[in-house]
């Protein structure tokens, strides 16, 4: 039983020093950097009664009316702890024409003056970009003649990759923000006789978290590594202690019975409530009546009589005994 008690209790100890962390992860503290960007634009106009000589932002413009766009882009950066911080801009430009099935898209970086300003500490990047309307409208006319086709609406596209590079004390990342502005110009019926359309532009106004770097501390937890150490090498030990404790104490165990319930347990006897009324044969040894049992197949049993303890077997009509004393 002890010896049990002790098995169980290593296999518990073994179970938890392995369930139990040998380390913990403590998060000390977050690093964050986070973007805003966002676009604004003028469109100068020629002569006109319908907004004067300066359209703003969300006002819907005419092919007829517009001479020039001036638009700007901002880009920030900023983060909740020191960090050697560089925003890098790549500016590109594409026209394309859109039609339902058909289409094409040309690079046209030649065609926008593009001014880009990044702040000293490198946080800070602005975009401006001037479009000249009888330029492009120049080039959508030659490629117009050259094709013999007429899309119903062309889109010249400006994309600027902000690519953020940042080094921390132990650590660096590096992230890139995509930033659009698209000038379309939809023709279609309703308009007058000279090709005439309807200019929109769009961008995208955005602010979000660019990269979160947290700070952990790994704590050890000494106990369970020391325990985790040393186990392997005691378990064996323990394991073999506790099998020979088990062994010695089961002797000893019977080694304390009394000689009639060794020999009982020996014979495998059966109780029983009386002796048969046969004639009797006394046996000297439990070997002889253990012979004669295996000889004619038959049970032994026990029955305390008196002071001493009876084992017997029976063939039907002789009953061999063998008596113990009650010790």
């Amino acid at each position: 039983m002890i010896s049990a008690l002790l098995a169980a209790a290593l296999l518990i100890l073994t179970i938890f020093t392995y369930v139990v962390p040998a380390e913990q992860h403590l998060v000390l503290d977050v690093f964050e950097c986070r973007y805003v960007m966002g676009y604004d634009y003028n469109a100068y106009l020629r002569p006109n009664s319908l907004y004067g000589e300066v359209a703003g932002k969300g006002a819907t413009l005419y092919t007829k009316l517009t001479d020039e766009i001036d638009a700007s882009t901002f880009y920030r950066v900023s983060c909740n702890k020191p960090c050697k911080l560089q925003v890098t801009p790549a500016v590109s430009h594409y026209l394309e024409g859109i039609a339902e099935k058909t289409g094409w898209k040309k690079p046209v970086d030649g065609l926008i003056k593009t001014q880009v300003t990044v702040s000293e500490d490198g946080h800070n990047v602005t975009v401006k970009l001037f479009y000249n309307l009888s330029s492009i409208q120049q080039l959508i006319q030659k490629i117009e003649n050259e094709t013999g086709v007429m899309m119903p609406q062309y889109a010249l596209t400006t994309v600027i990759a902000y690519d953020v590079s940042g080094k921390l004390e132990n650590s660096s990342f590096a992230k890139t923000s995509i930033q659009t502005i698209a000038i379309s110009i939809t023709y279609g019926t309703g308009y007058t006789w000279e090709r005439a359309g309807i200019i929109q532009v769009t961008g995208r106004d955005d602010s979000g978290l660019l990269v979160t770097m947290p700070t952990i501390k790994v704590v050890k937890n000494e106990a369970i590594s020391t325990l985790r150490t040393i186990l392997p090498l005691i378990t064996p030990i323990m394991t073999a202690a506790c099998i020979v404790a088990a062994i010695i104490i089961r002797d000893f165990e019977e080694q304390m019975k009394p000689k009639w319930l060794k020999l009982k347990s020996r014979l495998k006897a059966i109780d029983a409530e009386r002796i048969p009324a046969l004639e009797v044969v006394l046996l000297s040894s439990p070997k002889d009546l253990s012979r004669i049992a295996k000889d004619y197949d038959a049970k032994i049993f026990h029955v305390k009589n008196g002071d001493r303890h009876v084992f017997f077997a029976t063939d039907g009509g002789l009953l061999y005994a063998y008596s113990c004393p009650d010790e």
